[in-house]
């Protein structure tokens, strides 16, 4: 399995360069605030922030993202559609958003 990058913003306004209706969206969902002046962290989708998850956040000491030397590589068996829906329904809602598009935004300072 791929494991794919989160792209990270310094703040709001070069999310809003790189992607304005994703900033308008974050906007009518949490109106203007000092969230605007943390870093932003967007996953393209609820797979990719469980890939991440799995490998470089809440479960990274499992070390599924190492090489077992020829052995089957745990992450290709790992369902990471179904995590990702699971995992937005249990996040805190004060630090991550799911988009209409199904990007994934986290702050770490909270809307």
């Amino acid at each position: 399995m791929e494991v794919n990058i989160m792209r990270i913003f310094e703040n709001f306004k070069e999310l809003e360069e790189s992607n304005k209706s994703l900033a308008q969206e974050l906007l009518e969902n949490f109106g203007e605030g000092d969230w605007q002046q943390d870093q932003l962290y967007v996953h393209d989708s609820l797979s990719e922030f469980a890939e991440y998850e799995l490998t470089d956040g809440w479960y990274e000491n499992n070390n599924l993202d190492r090489d077992y030397n020829g052995a089957p590589d745990l992450m290709d068996y790992i369902d990471t559609k179904s995590l990702g829906r699971d995992l937005s329904e249990r996040w805190d809602i004060s630090s991550h958003f799911l988009s209409e598009n199904g990007s994934v935004v986290e702050t770490g300072f909270g809307w």
